[in-house]
């Protein structure tokens, strides 16, 4: 086996159709206490060398490229590495960048010859029949306005799902490449293309708001062997929407009849769409990832429905023998009510009663019945079955879809209900992460950047995520405007140059800030700054934004502070604040916060917002730009003493406002160790009950834990009241749930079971339980063990390689186990010893209680 581990290009496996224009090598190493150097070859299929550097004689685990690479080229990567006796170990990978957009010579066809933008319209099929003189290499690049699938000779390109992805499509659409090579034949082939509404123009949100970005389907493909286009979108295309599949909705479903053929041939309309928003994919895709097997109940209504025993997001597969016209109706449901009866009324937009969510119509032909939806998915474990047919539940199989992640972190205690909870947010980081970072798979499918800042620390841990983030981040940035407010979501929830109520509620502290806080935490953790490179000019943007928000600070507010402070305190613009604080009266709160605003929350992210840009300026090295911000940090964080603090310190019994200053360091340490004191006052009197809210809950373990009170830390972690992380867990959460109660003592349920923010408890049971840190290339190994759960072991493969920490309570003291990956050295702190440094290893320890 070789030393060399997780050899990526841009973070990702053996990627195809990349950008040539940006490419990164990274590799982890194992069991090699030190990289002398590193040597990387480059060679084309014909044994072309394109790169061979000199023999580089640094530790860095990465290089990336200076000069672009050849278009259209799959490209193989060798690297060499010597360790310290200098013996040579090598690893091979490969890439293939994408086509050259300007070189393609396809052209936009629209399959629809009359359409209703208001009304749902049946899927459209488009074919073309084309002949192959010679095989070889064969690729597709494609790309469409909705979501496409692609049957070749029959044979459908379902290795990746929801094509082309979600995009801000009017300024970023993903050009697929596909490798096609074993479907094609020599003589006559036939490509079938199936369009559907997609976000594209589909409904989108919880106001169901359709066409987004236009209320036409579109398609763009060119097919090529050896480079030289055999096929592609053009005029002699026909098209029909007279198939099986009918109108199909991202949130709604879809409707089949199997008994149809595709007829009524018509021919295509060629259109001059934009070209000039491709992009190249920089994420894996949405892949089928996980099955799960059915339970049948029938609940006291009679109702036949299916369990699959966790809340995941994806479809059902089903393959039942039927005659023409016998009929299945699926509904797709998170859980049952109070009276075990199937329930959607949890998610459903109560304005829109008649509308039917998350549901699949399919007539039955005669004979073998196969099918699994292609232009939709669901977030579900219960599935209403409403059919004519006497349903076997071994017929119907659920898979679970998401971005092809790998995971990265595991982690196991003697408590079994801390292992579960740890399931459940994995469960819904998988659910939330379908191509972006939604909020939750069922009611909304929203690119909510609140929940993304609040879980990047925790879902780094959890999965190989770079990619996605990094995709999305670049879409939340197209949201901006040019005064740097950002949409609360990306990809947008509302039509371009038209007024929406949800307009209003767009650029919130805490929301907005998501621009600078997931690149920073890229950066910290992955030891990559590109993505913080290629957004700091919407970072600086979005912090001109909150500047200007400053200058329109409310009067009365302004009083309490010096006039010099004024331009740096922020009291104005729309925030959602600290939603979900549990015991709030959020409609009351809202108010609060229309007419008043919130100074202590909106003048802490200014703050906050600064010293990420003063950091990162320093990193891109902008020294002048980093002066400045540093400034603007520093007058923030007087500002918000004046209005947060009372005589130099927290008060209240918000435990929100106690966090916040300590973790997004507003305070000297010594108010941080006095603020954070009183912070367990106040659990203490609240019976270790949470009440922090969006903003802060995710950092609450962790400021108690640096701050001496792992105790206290454990006390909220195993509270099994609501709120509290185990109440869920008890009664029978297979995921995270958007409120602390999302089921009643009494069975009633309200909300979404499957959002994945509070799931960010699990970063604290890594980078505190366990004591794994990465931060910005250095590896920091400090646990906190506490005898309630007797042991604890995290496993995580980081950037930079394997780190694991485990504990145990013995009869006499505690045993630990560290690993270190190759070519690190980490920082070692175990209670009550001394810091020492480690190189790369496996380390025990035996630390006895009471030694004297």
């Amino acid at each position: 086996m070789s030393c060399i581990t997780n050899l990526q290009i841009n973070h990702l496996y053996t990627p195809i159709g990349i950008d040539p224009k940006q490419i990164r090598i990274t590799w982890s190493l194992k069991d090699i206490r030190i990289q002398k150097a590193f040597q990387i070859q480059l060679t084309t299929e014909d044994g072309k060398d394109l790169l061979k550097t000199n023999r580089i004689p640094e530790q860095t685990m990465y290089y990336t490229l200076t000069e672009d690479r050849p278009y259209k080229k799959k490209i193989f990567v060798n690297l060499m590495i010597w360790d310290e006796k200098d013996v040579r170990h090598e690893a091979a990978a490969f890439f293939e960048t994408g086509p050259c957009f300007s070189d393609l010579s396809a052209k936009w066809i629209d399959p629809e010859i009359r359409r209703n933008g208001k009304e749902r319209t049946p899927a459209s099929y488009l074919r073309k029949k084309f002949t192959v003189d010679n095989l070889g290499e064969a690729r597709i690049y494609a790309t469409a306005h909705g979501i496409f699938d692609i049957y070749l000779n029959g044979n459908h390109f379902d290795d990746a799902l929801l094509m082309p992805g979600i995009t801000e499509y009017n300024k970023r659409l993903q050009l697929m490449t596909l490798d096609c090579t074993k479907y094609l034949k020599q003589g006559e082939n036939e490509i079938i293309v199936t369009l559907g509404d997609g976000r594209y123009r589909g409904s989108a949100s919880f106001d169901l708001t359709r066409a987004i970005y236009g209320d036409d389907l579109a398609l763009y493909l060119e097919l090529e062997i050896n480079n030289t286009s055999i096929c592609k979108s053009d005029e002699t295309w026909q098209a029909s929407q007279s198939g099986p599949l009918g109108i199909n909705d991202m949130m709604l479903g879809e409707e089949f009849d199997s008994r149809k053929n595709i007829s009524d041939w018509h021919a295509v309309t060629v259109k001059k769409y934009n070209c000039k928003n491709f992009i190249y994919p920089e994420a894996a895709p949405v892949r089928k990832m996980e099955y799960f097997k059915a339970t049948k109940l029938v609940t006291p209504n009679g109702e036949i429905v299916l369990d699959f025993g966790e809340n995941i997001a994806g479809f059902v597969k089903f393959s039942i023998d039927a005659d023409d016209g016998d009929y299945i109706t699926m509904i797709h449901g998170e859980t049952l009510d109070e009276k075990g009866n199937f329930t959607i009324e949890n998610y459903k937009n109560p304005s829109k009663k008649d509308v039917n969510y998350q549901q699949v119509e399919y007539i039955c032909k005669n004979g073998r019945n196969e099918y699994y939806p292609t232009k939709t998915y669901f977030g579900f474990r219960y599935v209403k079955i409403i059919s004519n047919l006497d349903i076997d539940p071994d017929n119907f199989t659920a898979i679970a879809i998401y971005t092809d992640m790998k995971q990265v972190g595991y982690f196991n205690c003697g408590n079994k209900d801390i292992n579960q909870l740890f399931k459940n947010a994995l469960r819904s980081m998988k659910g939330n992460f379908v191509d972006i970072p939604t909020d939750c798979p069922t009611r909304e499918k929203d690119g909510w950047s609140g929940d993304a800042q609040a879980f990047v620390h925790t879902a780094m841990y959890l999965m190989d995520c770079y990619g996605i983030y990094s995709k999305w981040t670049k879409d939340l940035a197209e949201t901006q405007k040019h005064n740097g407010k950002l949409e609360c979501v990306a990809p947008r929830r509302t039509k371009p140059h038209t007024f929406s109520v949800n307009q209003l509620m767009d650029g919130s502290v805490g929301w907005g800030d998501a621009i600078e806080i997931v690149p920073y935490f890229l950066e910290e953790r992955y030891g990559d700054n590109t993505l913080a490179k290629k957004m700091y000019g919407a970072m600086k943007k979005w912090n001109k934004y909150l500047l200007h928000l400053a200058r329109k600070s409310r009067k009365q507010h302004r009083e309490k502070i010096p006039k010099d402070l004024w331009p740096y305190y922020v009291d104005h613009g729309f925030l959602w604040g600290e939603w979900l604080e549990p015991g709030q009266n959020y409609n009351e709160y809202m108010k609060d916060l229309l007419k008043n605003g919130d100074p202590e929350v909106s003048t802490a992210y200014l703050a906050y917002s600064s010293d990420i840009l003063a950091y990162l300026a320093n990193e891109l090295g902008f020294d002048a730009e980093e002066k400045y911000f540093k400034n603007v940090a520093e007058k923030a964080k007087a500002a918000y003493s004046y209005v947060a603090l009372t005589d130099g310190r927290v008060t209240g019994n918000r435990q929100c406002k106690y966090v916040r200053p300590v973790s997004l360091n507003l305070m000297s340490e010594e108010k941080n160790g006095e603020t954070i004191k009183n912070l367990v006052t106040l659990l203490n009197e609240n019976g270790n009950k949470i009440n922090t809210g969006f903003l802060t809950t995710h950092n609450l373990c962790r400021a108690l834990t640096d701050y001496g009170y792992s105790n206290k830390a454990y006390d909220v972690l195993l509270q099994e009241e609501c709120p509290g992380w185990l109440y869920a867990v008890k009664h029978g959460a297979t995921s995270i749930w958007e409120t602390w109660d999302g089921v009643r003592e009494d069975g009633s349920v309200h909300d979404s079971l499957n959002h994945y923010s509070y799931g960010a408890i699990v970063g604290w049971l890594f980078d505190s339980v366990c004591g794994i840190r990465v931060e910005h290339g250095k590896i920091k190994i400090c646990p906190h063990p506490d005898r309630r759960l007797g042991n604890a072991s995290g496993r995580y493969e980081s950037a930079f390689g394997i780190i694991a920490s485990g504990w145990e309570y013995t009869d006499d003291g505690i045993h630990y186990e560290i690993e270190i990956p190759g070519n690190c050295e980490a920082e070692v702190v175990l209670p009550g010893e001394k810091m020492q440094i480690l190189r790369t290893g496996n380390y025990v320890f035996d630390i006895h209680e009471n030694r004297g």
